[in-house]
């Protein structure tokens, strides 16, 4: 009979570090909460790593590839072998060079099992060996978290994060499933980001510094020094990053802006400028094409390819099948309100949250209905502006929708510009009495929203690349 107490597997990637690895491997064994097993990848080490890996009673399961498939391929293998032959609920995904304290995991797994809301992954303090925290595993708070988000979190010693390192990460199993793994082609650099910024879209990600790592690096590297030939990597996969379907256009405008930020000081610091930069370009220049699948970088690992391919499988299966689609209907009250109500027929079986004022007509329209409140004022004021604009952003934070349907006014528009935010597909209905006057609403829902509709013919003269749709009224 299976323990209920959930699985933690290590997903260990090595690649020529066998001093290091066999502190690492010793550190797991000392654990107060032991890991339920470990499994490793060799990246194809020319030094003592397998010997130690064969021989270390700690470890569960080893994988030896045949070439350094760098630290992106290392940790897709090792996090599908965590999951397909050790059977994982949790897999804490960690370097050869991470020595974890004997309570990094027990720390990790307090604030899980603690946490109100459930976890998709949970980040250690790395620190490098002067005891202070290292600068290229500097975690921050998730940005726009909102002040509830972030009181949750510090209530049981955690930060609210949007993204982590590979350097001590423990990740709940079904998130890896239905989001997938490393891009393997990244090789190195960047990788961890693209990954843990996929698992946090949606997840919640808790930074905990009471759980310490230390990372031993050869030298304490900032982010900002001068990665001489590496800088390849980071510019091409920085690109594909910055493409990234699961980012939303402020997680692009963020990470883009703190990208010329920090390649503008790694410039003034090097000592190379023009290797700098004609490293820069060809990354860039190389990043424009799309990086290879899984299973074409693979192509030539055949045992790789096996462990990883029912993995996939897996996660394809839970994308196509994600459930009722979430749909939220965002507008004034009166006849905004009634002119979503008309489209009952089409949203009859989805599931439809409601963001509108509290007005009486609305109350009664709507009973029965999973409805967020908005207090009306009769007069339009900035104040109520704001209001609607901090409302908006909640209900969106919380309620996740995969479309967001607006007919105006404020309130509607409201939710579809923090919609676009965060990536969210938008539609805008022109409302049933505008035929020879575009409303306020229109204009600015024209240019933001993915589709426009109107409901006259007359209207298309207004709005050229609108859509009709007929009158709901």
């Amino acid at each position: 009979m299976r323990n209920n107490r959930p699985k933690v597997v290590v997903a260990l990637v090595a690649y020529n570090r066998a001093p290091l690895l066999k502190e690492c491997l010793d550190a797991l064994s000392v654990q107060s909460v032991q890991p339920t097993a470990v499994v490793a990848v060799d990246n194809a080490s020319s030094d003592q790593t397998p010997e130690i890996l064969a021989a270390h009673p700690v470890v569960s399961h080893t994988l030896r590839l045949e070439r350094n498939t760098g630290g992106a391929g290392g940790y897709a293998a090792a996090i599908a072998l965590a999951l397909e032959k050790a059977e994982a609920d949790w897999v804490w995904i960690m370097d050869d060079d991470t020595i974890p304290s004997p309570t990094a995991l027990e720390k990790l797994i307090e604030v899980r099992d603690s946490y109100p809301e459930p976890v998709t992954l949970l980040a250690s303090k790395a620190i490098w060996t002067d005891g202070n925290t290292h600068p290229m595993n500097t975690h921050r708070q998730r940005p726009f978290a909102s002040k509830e988000e972030i009181q949750a979190a510090k209530q049981y010693g955690a930060m609210p994060v949007r993204a982590a390192s590979f350097v001590s990460i423990l990740v709940r199993a079904e998130a890896i499933r239905a989001n997938g793994l490393p891009i393997a082609d990244y090789f190195l650099w960047n990788d961890d980001l693209e990954y843990t910024a996929r698992l946090l879209r949606d997840g919640v990600g808790l930074y905990v510094p009471a759980s310490v790592v230390t990372h031993k690096t050869k030298q304490l590297a900032s982010a900002t020094d001068d990665p001489g030939e590496r800088f390849y990597y980071e510019a091409r996969n920085k690109r594909w990053f910055l493409k990234s379907d699961h980012l939303r256009a402020r997680d692009r405008i963020l990470w883009g802006g703190a990208t010329v930020v920090r390649w503008g000081k790694m410039f003034l610091k090097s000592k190379q400028r023009k290797q700098l930069w004609q490293l820069g370009y060809k990354g860039w220049k190389d990043g424009s094409q799309t990086p290879k699948t899984n299973e074409e970088y693979f192509a030539d690992l055949p045992k790789v390819r096996q462990v990883i391919s029912g993995l996939d499988d897996q996660t394809e299966t839970i994308q196509n099948n994600q459930g009722t689609p979430k749909i939220l209907m965002a507008g004034s009250s009166g006849g905004h309100l009634a002119q979503l109500r008309n489209l009952s027929y089409w949203y009859q079986d989805l599931d439809v949250t409601w963001l509108t004022f509290d007005t009486e007509d609305a109350k009664t329209a709507l009973e029965g209905e999973r409805v967020i409140w908005a207090t009306h004022s009769p007069e339009r004021k900035w104040q109520q502006l704001i209001k609607s604009a901090k409302l908006a952003r909640r209900t969106l934070d919380k309620s996740r929708p995969d479309l967001i349907i607006s007919a105006g006014a404020s309130l509607g528009i409201m939710a579809l510009l923090y919609g676009k935010m965060l990536g969210v597909p938008t539609l805008y209905i022109e409302v049933f009495d505008r035929i020879k006057l575009r409303s306020l609403s229109g204009r600015i829902a024209y240019r933001l929203a993915d589709e426009f509709c109107v409901q006259w013919e007359e209207q298309k003269k207004l709005y050229p690349k609108a859509k009709l749709v007929g009158p709901l009224l």
